[in-house]
């Protein structure tokens, strides 16, 4: 039985179905990672005019802090869950056409090459097929100069909840660097917080290159 439940928790934490995922699921993620996207916020180094793109923004907790800052430009938030996307669109109606949310898969973004200034995503690459096609794509819709910011726990950490045994795939910081630095990232920065705590924060920085 606890074998099920895990599959099912992890499930709904991959990608949020349901009333379980609208109603749960929502609140469990904007609590359970607000320390992780504080972090990622205060490292995005936001203008008002800067177009944002978050991909896999959960329960909207950054969305809500970014609408605050980015209050000239944009913000587009990119989920694979259907329930996600569809209740941002109703928590964030009031914000009209400078928060848009987009259903869809980011290893094969539907945005134009070099549109977004900033690009972050908090614990979403645990559930990427092919990261490595990710960040070539967020490479792509990437202005140059623009900055992209992860966030993450490590491998060592998550391998201690078993939760994480069900459809994760988990990296340690120096793995994920490896990676955008193939990708051609640029000024690629670790961040690591609360050391031998149950968070283990970290945040990778890094960069499209000027030119």
């Amino acid at each position: 039985m606890k074998h099920f439940y895990e599959q099912f928790f992890a499930r709904q934490l991959g990608k949020p179905l349901g009333l379980f995922g609208r109603f749960f699921m929502k609140r469990f993620l904007n609590k359970g990672n607000q320390r992780s996207n504080e972090l990622a916020l205060g490292h995005l180094e936001l203008l008002p005019s800067h177009h944002v793109l978050e991909i896999g923004f959960g329960g909207g907790w950054l969305i809500q802090r970014l609408s605050k800052i980015v209050t000239e430009g944009k913000i587009v938030g990119l989920d694979h869950s259907k329930t996600m996307v569809e209740a941002a669109r109703r928590s964030f109606r009031g914000l009209g056409d400078r928060v848009e949310f987009v259903c869809g898969n980011a290893e094969k973004l539907p945005f134009e090459p070099q549109c977004f200034a900033r690009v972050c995503t908090v614990h979403a690459l645990y559930f990427w097929k092919d990261p490595k096609r990710v960040f070539e794509e967020i490479y792509r819709v990437l202005q140059p100069g623009g900055t992209l910011v992860i966030g993450l726990h490590s491998k060592a950490k998550l391998e201690t909840q078993s939760v994480t045994r069900h459809g994760f795939t988990l990296y340690e910081p120096a793995e994920v660097i490896a990676l955008l630095s193939g990708c051609s990232f640029g000024n690629i920065t670790l961040y690591s917080y609360d050391a031998g705590a149950w968070e283990d924060n970290h945040c990778i920085v890094a960069q499209r290159p000027v030119g």
